[in-house]
């Protein structure tokens, strides 16, 4: 059979012929499927273009002295034709909110309250609202499962944004707007943390994804400073003595600060019904403020809240040459405190900032919520920067659901890859095309408080990604299944063993595409 032989699907898409698929679709008839398929595959052989229903015609032809098998296959469809139906439809979403698998399918959220309740309810809307705006093709393979388009309940209904790196720095030094007040730049470290929090709360309701804060220590390090000398003027009035009494009670600032941006964190309930998902990098300072403020850090988690372990925020310490890697360096102390909470409370993370460094064009850039790393970056001046950036979205492939498809034909399997990668970058141009269309209005703090960096100028959303900004955020392709597919593949289940196949396995990274880039 010519190997250009195509299928027009019924929505259209022209995609390549594959006896396998009518194996799939038949695979319950008493007959060898693979004789029903060569049987197909040999009626439509020379021919260029063929449709699904001669297909599926051919097939009832075929099974034309199983009147069970054919009636099976009609059902089969039927309720594969329903089950997209029902996909985009908003009641028939509703009624499936009461199931455990609904209630259950964020361990983050205790589905026993009002408030999570009510988000089941909306994200069961948005998600049906949402799938709709997709083109035939993507929402079919995303109800099928050969692709799964993440966080449907907040994007593309909603121009919602994914994970974030915000600037911090920009909104503590310039002050913000937060509700009906407008805050000035803190004083004290302990008014910068808890503003911290109020920022994450804040910044969870503009987005859906996890939030980082970029190497907490030195962005609280100024406030330290602040703190101690109201600490040095404080003790100069009553004793000439001051600066020890004047650092202990500094440290003692410190410890409080971070104990309360710990246990605010843990107990902060956003507009997502759920705690934000909130990660801090830190290790890099060597000042004595720094290490004190890496130091309460450490402690606190080690201690736990109450004795139990925190969940957030995920915990990320740099370890590198000269800091604290080594005996001699001068916070080599810290990383063994690091590693000792660790072992007691699974964080923090460690780090290897030169491998970091390595890869990413020696910039150390802290993973976006939970792991994602954006790409090195240099803005309008020039300057690389960090923080101010965000993740516009994820879209995974089943890469088992496409093996098993292929039956061990690698080509086929490559095949199949770049027609469902075309669907996964239509399913992404959508969310970023809704993104960029959005109000700054809808997110305040991200788009015009600072955030994403300096708002100045900008008047539109699209302002903050295009242009000479296009290069600053990141949309996101996922995959699973790497060893299943690899298994279906070789048919080994050790097939890491074997040379080749580890070499198959190393599939071209297509982790992160640069957004506005199509």
């Amino acid at each position: 059979m010519p190997r250009f032989t195509k299928v027009k699907k019924r929505d259209g898409r022209i995609v390549a012929f594959r006896p396998s698929n009518i194996k799939n679709v038949v695979a319950s008839v008493t007959r060898d499927t693979k004789e029903i398929a060569a049987s197909v595959a040999r009626h439509v052989e020379g021919k260029e273009l063929v449709s699904a229903q001669e297909i599926t015609a051919l097939l009832e032809e075929e099974l034309e002295d199983e009147p069970g098998a054919v009636k099976a296959m009609r059902i089969f469809a039927q309720a594969q034709r329903e089950k997209f139906a029902q996909s985009t439809d908003e009641r028939a979403q509703l009624a499936h909110v009461g199931e455990a698998k609904v209630r259950n399918e964020n361990g983050n959220k205790d589905s026993r309250t009002f408030i999570v309740q009510r988000d089941l309810v909306a994200g069961t809307i948005t998600k049906a609202k949402g799938l709709a705006m997709f083109p035939e093709g993507v929402r079919a393979a995303h109800v099928k499962g050969l692709i799964h388009i993440h966080d449907l309940d907040r994007s593309p209904y909603q121009s919602m944004p994914n994970c974030s790196l915000p600037d911090f720095e920009f909104l503590l030094e310039n002050g913000f707007t937060l509700g009906n007040a407008r805050i000035e730049s803190p004083q004290s470290i302990g008014v910068a943390a808890t503003l911290i929090v109020q920022l994450l709360g804040a910044i969870s309701g503009e987005q859906y994804g996890g939030i980082s804060v970029h190497e907490i220590d030195r962005l609280l390090e100024p406030y330290a400073a602040k703190t101690h000398e109201k600490n040095r003027a404080l003790f100069r009035e009553v004793t000439d003595e001051f600066e020890a009494p004047a650092r202990k009670k500094t440290k003692k600032d410190i410890y409080d600060a971070m104990q309360t941006f710990e246990y605010q964190v843990n107990t902060l309930t956003t507009s997502a019904a759920q705690t934000p998902f909130t990660s801090i990098s830190f290790g890099q300072t060597t000042s004595w403020l720094g290490r004190e403020i890496q130091k309460s850090i450490l402690n606190i988690r080690e201690k736990g809240m109450s004795g139990e372990t925190a969940i957030f925020p995920k915990l990320l310490f740099f370890v590198d040459e000269g800091i604290n890697k080594n005996p001699e360096d001068p916070n080599y102390d810290i990383k063994q405190l690091a590693m000792r909470c660790s072992r007691k409370r699974i964080y923090p993370d460690m780090i290897a900032a030169p491998r970091i460094r390595e890869i990413k064009e020696g910039q150390l850039i802290t993973p976006m919520g939970c792991r994602s790393f954006l790409h090195p970056w240099r803005n309008e001046n020039g300057h690389n920067q960090l923080a101010g950036r965000n993740n516009l979205g994820v879209v995974s492939l089943n890469l088992p659901h496409l093996a098993l498809q292929a039956e061990k034909d690698q080509a086929a399997f490559f095949k199949l890859l770049d027609e469902t990668m075309d669907l996964v970058l239509q399913a992404l141009k959508i969310r970023e095309d809704g993104i960029l269309a959005g109000d700054l209005a809808a997110a305040p703090i991200m788009y015009t408080q600072g955030g994403l960096g300096n708002p100045a100028g900008k008047t539109t959303v699209r302002d903050f990604y295009t242009g000479e900004r296009e290069k600053a955020s990141s949309i996101s392709v996922g995959y699973i299944g790497v060893h299943n597919a690899m298994v279906a593949l070789t048919g080994n289940i050790h097939w890491h063993d074997d040379a080749q196949s580890r070499k198959l396995s190393r599939l071209r990274p297509i982790v992160w595409c640069t957004a506005t880039a199509w």
